[in-house]
C-alpha cells in the first residue's frame, strides 16, 4: 500500500494496488520458457511411446496462458480512499472502469 498526499492540501489518501512482481514482457518470457521446457519434455515422452502426454501438456499451457492473461488485464486495478475535510471518497478502478462512492462522515457526539 502507498500513502501519499492528494491533490488537495490537507487531504489524506491511501491507495491499494496489486503486487505485480513481473512486467508484461517478463510474464511472456516466463511463459515462453515454461512452454519450451514443457513441450520438450512432453515431446521426449511422445517419442518413447507415451504420446498421450502431449495433449495434457497443451492443456496445461492453455490454462497457464489464460492465468497470465488474466493477471495482465488486472494489473492496473486499484482502490483509493481519500479523506478530505467533510467528505470520504472511495475510488475503485477495475478492468479500466472507475467507480466512485462518496460519503459524508458522521458528526461527532458533541456536534449534534
Amino acid at each position: 500500500m502507498q500513502c501519499a498526499d492528494a491533490e488537495n492540501a490537507g487531504a489524506y489518501t491511501l491507495t491499494a494496488k496489486r503486487n505485480n512482481s513481473l512486467s508484461t514482457s517478463g510474464r511472456y518470457l516466463v511463459f515462453g520458457f515454461i512452454f519450451i521446457v514443457s513441450f520438450g519434455i512432453s515431446l521426449a515422452f511422445a517419442v518413447i511411446g507415451a504420446w498421450l502426454i502431449l495433449p495434457f501438456a497443451g492443456l496445461e499451457m492453455l490454462v497457464l496462458f489464460l492465468a497470465f492473461r488474466y493477471i495482465d488485464r488486472r494489473s492496473d486495478d486499484y482502490e483509493r480512499l481519500t479523506l478530505s475535510g467533510d467528505k470520504l471518497l472511495l475510488e475503485r478502478v477495475e478492468r479500466g472502469m472507475l467507480g466512485q462512492f462518496e460519503v459524508q462522515p458522521l458528526l461527532g457526539a458533541g456536534e449534534m
